[in-house]
């Protein structure tokens, strides 16, 4: 089954998308029910209700009992980033930050501290024997045992166990993929895979911008939720033009198994402390 999942302080018009995505909007049920796979799709909109580690695992937790072994955990808010390098990415699970220039090398960069990056992907690799301390983590802890005022260290250990507890919940509801609908973060191939080995899934994600917008303003009456390519933003194409911008993306996601709009990090072993 796919269940999908979203922030109580998400944008409405992302709620709406959800509840249409779920088969709860009956107008959109009916318009699309030969279309989409309402069968395969948890009738109920989960979502995480505190911005906090905690919040999230809960969130994340009821959605993946709902979906079961084999299932899919739709993340429909949120951000994505990636950088020039393909080892560069960021999932911002903080739905009221728009930014995702976000680090933890300064404590005004790290703002909630809810997001996971290159550096979470890679907290427990091993560093040279000549170092200090054999892994990022292991720097964290002994900085924290030297000052447990230190903020940065202490953000990063805490995204790091809730990537760590969010693997647990995934890995014991037997979910096969984590979906994410935010932006470009499927361009970070080598940070997806990563992410991916740690979380003992598939994890999918947009390698370009994703927009949620009331087709009203195209005129549609009454006006429905669309999650759609930002650059299909705008009037509808002539049908013959490829696009995700189809009456369709009020239930239907663009193609997250297309290679040409999209990535699917697959799991491997993460590295070991």
């Amino acid at each position: 089954m796919k269940a999908v999942l979203v922030h109580s302080s998400a944008k409405a018009i992302e709620k709406d998308w959800s509840n249409q995505y779920a088969g709860l909007d009956a107008a959109v049920k009916k318009e699309f029910e030969t279309v989409a796979d309402f069968d395969q799709r948890v009738a109920k909109v989960f979502f995480i209700k505190a911005l906090t580690w905690p919040g999230i695992i809960a969130g994340v937790t009821e959605a993946a009992a709902a979906a079961g072994t084999g299932g899919t955990v739709v993340v429909a808010s949120g951000h994505g980033g990636a950088g020039g390098d393909p080892s560069l990415g960021i999932i911002n699970w903080d739905a009221t930050d728009s930014d995702v220039a976000r680090g933890w090398e300064a404590e005004k960069d790290m703002n909630k501290g809810l997001f996971w990056d290159e550096v979470t992907m890679q907290y427990i690799d091993p560093r040279p024997a000549t170092s200090t301390d054999k892994t990022r983590k292991a720097e964290d802890e002994r900085k924290i045992s030297e000052n447990p005022n230190n903020k940065l260290a202490r953000g990063r250990l805490d995204a790091f166990d809730g990537l760590t507890k969010i693997a647990a919940v995934l890995k014991a509801n037997g979910i096969a993929r984590l979906s994410f609908t935010v932006c470009t973060a499927g361009k970070a191939k080598v940070f997806m895979n990563r992410m991916a080995g740690h979380l003992g899934c598939e994890v999918a994600c947009y390698n370009e911008p994703t927009a949620v917008f009331d087709d009203g303003t195209l005129g549609f009456r009454p006006g429905k939720a669309r999650l759609i390519l930002d650059s299909d933003s705008g009037p509808e194409k002539d049908p013959l033009t490829p696009s995700t911008n189809r009456s369709r993306a009020r239930c239907i996601a663009p193609n997250l198994d297309s290679s040409l709009i999209a990535f699917v990090g697959k799991p491997a072993k993460p590295a070991t402390p």
